[in-house]
């Protein structure tokens, strides 16, 4: 009796990682490419409808736009640009002429950067896929 892994993600390998070896990507053989933060479910149950071209492609592009909560903290805590991180450049100057809330929305924002990234990742990934299924059908 063997111990298979399924293919539902119980092996350890991330969406992106099993579609980049799967179409022999970069990092198909020397190790896997790392996602800056999870692809949304949704995209995710998507995604696995297509052919495996087309899935390393969707990482590439979004391996290239998607933004890190990390790097939004680190941006905050320097120079209070959250907001343009995420594009949200007419609130990002809002943010600045109110010397960023009198502090207290600098301060409420240490909380919401999460939210803030995330809702930014999933409207690319759905950009990405939309532009990748218009490009490809």
């Amino acid at each position: 009796m063997t111990n298979e892994t399924d293919d539902a993600g119980t092996d350890g390998v991330s969406c992106g990682q099993r579609a980049t070896r799967q179409a022999g990507g970069a990092g198909a053989d020397q190790g896997v490419m790392a996602m800056p933060d999870p692809v949304p479910a949704r995209v995710r149950e998507e995604l696995a409808a297509l052919p495996a071209p087309t899935q390393a492609a969707f990482h590439e592009a979004y391996r290239r736009r998607a933004r890190s909560t990390a790097t939004a903290y680190v941006i905050c805590l320097l120079v209070g640009g959250q907001y343009g991180y995420v594009g949200r450049w007419a609130l990002q100057i809002l943010f600045w002429v109110t010397l960023c809330g009198l502090m207290v929305w600098w301060a409420v924002d240490l909380f919401r950067i999460p939210g803030m990234v995330r809702r930014y990742n999933s409207r690319v990934a759905h950009e990405i896929l939309e532009a990748l299924r218009t490009r490809s059908g």
